[in-house]
């Protein structure tokens, strides 16, 4: 990988500080439209205030209701601690968590370019930089102060350190792949799979850093010009997945011991399934979407109980209506990736505080970057770099929408790889056209 230089490293800090100037300006000619947060915003809003004020993570509607507090991990934690954190901060309204989430969304930026630049050079990675900047879908997460901004910024760090680790998997970039994989996991539950997806092939297929012995003993045995040593695979592979378990368990064994039933990351699941499978979505046009109202039934106080009796529900409708499901796995994928109802679902997206003109705006960006995406694959694959690294999102994403529901925002862990395929393959086909022309 490419070292980075004073010129690459001064244009993307630019980039990033335009880009967060218009994740501000964005946020700010927004909030008069959305100012309050909804759904799993309001969630993550409440459980990081009772949070911050020692109750714990409980679940903020009931306490809300009852005045009596029952655990909660209807979604990981992440995100309601990195408000609760902000809270005992000072910044206490909805309206600073957007500010600060624009940070995070910049941060975003400034790794994408980063990522580029150590694997292609300076034009790249202020192409790559320039779009993450631009992408509607990345600054339209901002605004919203839940988990996408935080997943968004995980991912292109998974994706930086995993690149880094196939160059030289050292124990120490082990340890941080390790944490960032954990910490993605906590932000959105589904992205656990990215351990499975990275960091195991990681662990087997990176080939062994060269290193040069320049001890006095080993030139005495071998002499100055000896063949550079292989260094051992445990090392970092030890780092990388002792990390990642020491980073979740604290929040696992908690789960554990809390509720009745067993509970990993989140007790959402059976709520998810339910409104996921209902008439409203097997038939008519929302197919492939959710629908509220589905979730008709009264749920106990204990999460982990909810989550069984829900998730029961749910596998007992999608069997007695086996022969619509492949037809609603395709609607999934569709609405998730933009081939199924793409301008039915930015009107959808507004339920998720997304306008429309900006979903649609994404639109324009989205459809041109997914064929160059796929060229670039084709080419890094010519190169020798390795792609099951920036595969890896597309793949957890939609194995989670297939078992769940498609909506725009559930591709935020696949947005930084798309952003840096194609801003990357951007650079690479002009880069050749350019040379054609100079060779005619």
């Amino acid at each position: 990988m490419r070292t980075p230089n004073l010129k690459a490293v001064t244009a993307l800090a630019g980039i990033t500080i335009l880009a967060l100037a218009w994740r501000i300006l964005y946020v700010v000619t927004q909030h008069h439209d959305f100012p309050h947060p909804v759904g799993d915003a309001w969630y993550y809003q409440w459980q990081g205030y009772y949070l911050a004020h020692g109750h714990g993570f409980i679940q903020p509607l009931l306490y809300k209701n009852t005045h009596r507090a029952f655990p909660g991990a209807d979604h990981p934690p992440l995100t309601s601690v990195v408000i609760a954190l902000a809270d005992l901060a000072g910044a206490g309204t909805y309206f600073s968590h957007e500010i600060l989430w624009c940070f995070f969304g910049s941060l975003s930026v400034l790794l994408l370019g980063i990522l580029a630049l150590r694997i292609l050079g300076t034009v790249p990675a202020i192409v790559v930089a320039s779009l993450a900047a631009a992408y509607p879908q990345m600054w339209m997460n901002d605004a919203l102060a839940q988990s996408e901004t935080l997943v968004e910024l995980c991912a292109a760090a998974v994706l930086l350190l995993a690149y880094m680790y196939w160059t030289k998997p050292k124990p120490s970039t082990g340890v941080w792949l390790g944490a960032l994989l954990a910490l993605t996991a906590l932000a959105r539950s589904e992205e656990s799979l990215l351990f499975a997806l990275i960091g195991v092939p990681l662990m087997i297929l990176a080939p062994r850093a060269v290193v040069k012995n320049t001890s006095e003993r080993y030139i005495r045995h071998h002499g100055r010009h000896a063949a550079p040593v292989k260094r051992k695979r445990w090392p970092s592979m030890t780092a990388l997945i002792l990390t990642f378990g020491v980073v979740l368990a604290p929040w696992v064994v908690r789960n554990q011991l809390t509720f009745k039933n067993p509970e990993y990351l989140s007790t959402q699941l059976g709520r998810t399934l339910l409104v996921a499978n209902c008439n409203k979505t097997y038939y008519g046009p929302l197919t492939g979407w959710w629908w509220l109202p589905c979730q008709n039934k009264a749920e106990n106080n204990d999460g982990s109980i909810t989550d069984v009796q829900f998730t029961k529900e749910a596998v007992n409708y999608v069997k007695s209506h086996e022969s619509r499901l492949p037809y609603v796995l395709f609607a999934r994928l569709g609405r998730t990736w933009g081939f199924y109802a793409p301008i039915q679902q930015t009107t959808l997206d507004f339920v998720d505080s997304r306008p429309p003109w900006a979903s649609r705006l994404a639109l324009f960006f989205y459809y041109p970057m997914v064929p160059m995406a796929i060229w670039t694959l084709i080419q890094l694959y010519k190169r020798r770099i390795p792609i099951f690294i920036a595969l890896a999102p597309f793949i957890s994403v939609s194995v989670a929408v297939l078992a769940t529901y498609g909506t725009t925002r559930f591709r935020a862990a696949a947005e930084p790889a798309l952003v840096l395929l194609s801003g990357m393959g951007i650079t690479m086909l002009v880069g050749s056209a350019a040379q054609k022309i100079r060779s005619t």
